[in-house]
């Protein structure tokens, strides 16, 4: 199969996660896969959102995951080649390239080179939806169909890395910090108590402590923490009583999402200011052991070099490692540079050479 075309294919089948659904570009997965005499499963967890398995082979068991959704496209208006695929200067621009259906692709196409005759050991296929909303499709398959994973020693997610190999990533806590005040008419504001003046000084302090001397880890650096959301107040003409604020922590090995929390109510009690923190979601961070296999093998089939240290978003690799035991490297084709931006790409080079570079790691797997 052509993996330029493919990734093409699959970019062209809309499949934001909250407006589209995945169950369109499952369904043509799933074909592709017949095509190859890979039988799959297509399991539809909630209307339009879907997920594929197969497995192939039996005994020892190395995941290949990829998801199927994307971010949203944001404005058509910043796109320089329109919202389809469009193939330009070396290069596939589209939502999705890099994030990640070129990395699905490039797998549907190893696999249609690869010799799938009497295999070894077996290899088994999660492509997911929901991963960009709370790793729904994966957190469905490991509570619903946790059989699936059995004898699953290893896993390769394809997200974007440039094929690097990364093995550590930082976790992350959303936490939202609810303040409350008394309103007053804005005439007479000191008989009031903004809530929004409470959180401008919490948000002042919470840079200022995070910006500061903190814990280091010598792969992915320090923790950060963004203000992604604030929102309050009813009227201008009134002080406002209520005001929250959105943070994105990301955390660090030896933190966990309830140091997080612990840490802002602390700095809350502080400056004696009365407000409660709400965790809406956390995950832990990753880092896997020098010796595990995984690295070998994959480094060993493809020559790739292992990504030291940087920042990284959240895949899935730590999930499947909580609730499977699974070690898994992120290894992908994708510009890890402009993914969740206008104007995405990938470049057609970094999909020829990964369709061979995840095709050794088939073909040493297997046999």
């Amino acid at each position: 199969m052509d993996v330029v075309r493919l990734t093409k294919d699959l970019v062209n089948i809309p499949s934001e996660t909250e407006r589209d659904g995945e169950k369109k570009v499952a369904e043509h997965v799933s074909r592709l896969l017949a095509e190859l005499g890979i039988e799959s499963e297509t399991t539809e967890f909630a209307p339009g959102r879907a997920n594929v398995v197969a497995s192939i082979g039996k005994g020892e068991g190395l995941m290949l995951n990829g998801h199927l959704d994307t971010v949203p496209l944001g404005s058509a208006s910043e796109w320089r080649y329109g919202v389809k695929a469009a193939e330009k200067g070396g290069r596939i621009y589209g939502r999705g390239t890099s994030d990640m259906k070129g990395g699905v692709a490039c797998i549907i196409s190893a696999l249609s080179a690869a010799n799938l005759r009497n295999p070894k050991r077996r290899i088994l296929l999660t492509f997911v939806a929901g991963e960009e909303k709370e790793l729904e499709g994966s957190s469905y398959l490991l509570s619903k169909r946790k059989g699936l994973f059995r004898k699953v020693r290893y896993g390769v997610v394809a997200e974007a890395t440039d094929m690097g190999i990364q093995t550590a990533q930082k976790g992350y806590t959303d936490m939202t910090v609810v303040f409350r005040g008394r309103a007053a008419h804005a005439s007479k504001p000191w008989q009031g108590d903004s809530a929004i003046l409470k959180a401008s000084r919490f948000i002042g302090e919470y840079t200022k402590l995070m910006a500061g001397p903190r814990r280091r880890d010598p792969v992915l650096g320090e923790s950060t923490a963004n203000i992604g959301r604030i929102s309050g107040g009813t009227a201008v003409n009134v002080v406002p009583d209520y005001c929250e604020v959105q943070v994105d922590r990301r955390i660090i090995p030896g933190e966990t999402p309830s140091v997080a929390v612990a840490q802002a109510r602390k700095l809350l009690k502080k400056l004696n200011i009365g407000a409660t923190v709400r965790l809406n979601a956390g995950r832990g961070a990753f880092r896997l052991s020098e010796s595990s296999g995984v690295i070998r093998l994959v480094s060993d089939a493809t020559g790739a070099a292992r990504l030291l240290s940087g920042p990284t978003g959240y895949t899935e690799v730590e999930l499947y490692k909580a609730k499977a035991g699974i070690d898994s490297v992120v290894f992908g084709p994708g510009n890890r540079e402009v993914i969740h931006q206008s104007n995405e790409y990938i470049k057609t080079e970094n999909l020829l050479r990964y369709t061979t570079m995840i095709g050794n790691v088939i073909s040493k797997w297997l046999g």
